[in-house]
């Protein structure tokens, strides 16, 4: 029989695989999730299984539906919208605040999530979303404010953005990337968190953009599933000689 530490420790673990799964889009949005075909490939019970549905549930990345099951929540372009608008206020406050602690070889380590790529003639389009998704999980992973860290990790907000794939290209924001970065290194707050605030606002107007010619066509936007829309599906793309 197991001990309650390793029952929390096989759910915390069924609940990272699951949550990556629907992240990485392996899980696609809208689907159903089979509860008995991921227990017996994971070698758990159905228990774990529905705790960590539960969770998701709370964190926004899952829907439980009355005599129908947990289904993966589809993200709308509304939905997509407000959490760029909240994780904007979230990492400008990461921000400011890791500029009085960070350290040398901190960000050395931010760098090195992104000089792979200003070398390089083509960019892989899939290897760049999976660093820009480490390098902002890491400001926040770095920064002390426990109550910014903690709305982050209850609403899921960095993951449900990545969860909606590439979305700008990734030569703009490379260069965009590298300005936060620079601001951390100098400990000048004001430039590091303008760069944060420039670089996730482009990203806030595109989706506005969308929102807006939503309803001009009489389309509800908090209807309409992020998942119909190609923001940018390329693989790679090359850089200009």
């Amino acid at each position: 029989m197991l001990s309650m530490a390793d029952k929390e420790n096989q759910t915390s673990f069924v609940y990272n695989i699951i949550k990556e799964r629907i992240l990485q889009n392996e899980l696609s949005p809208g689907s159903k999730i089979n509860q008995s075909k991921i227990a017996k490939e994971l070698n758990v019970s159905r228990t774990p299984v529905i705790i960590s549905l539960h969770k998701l549930e709370t964190e926004g990345l899952v829907n439980n539906i009355n005599n129908k099951g947990f289904f993966v929540h589809q993200l709308t372009v509304k939905e997509l919208l407000d959490l760029f608008m909240l994780r904007k206020v979230i990492e400008s406050l990461v921000v400011f605040d890791l500029v009085k602690i960070i350290t040398p070889e901190e960000v050395k380590e931010l760098k090195s999530f992104f000089e792979p790529f200003i070398a390089v003639k083509e960019i892989d389009i899939k290897k760049y979303w999976m660093f820009d998704r480490k390098f902002h999980d890491r400001l926040v992973g770095l920064c002390q404010n426990t109550l910014v860290k903690q709305i982050n990790d209850n609403f899921q907000v960095l993951n449900r953005t990545y969860s909606a794939g590439f979305i700008r290209n990734p030569l703009e924001s490379l260069e965009e990337h590298m300005a936060i970065i620079n601001g951390l290194e100098q400990k000048n707050a004001k430039e590091a968190r303008q760069a944060l605030i420039t670089h996730l606002s482009h990203t806030e107007k595109l989706l506005q953009d969308v929102v807006d010619n939503l309803t001009n066509l009489g389309v509800d936007p908090a209807e309409t599933p992020v998942n119909k829309f190609d923001f940018f599906k390329k693989n790679q793309i090359s850089k200009s000689k």
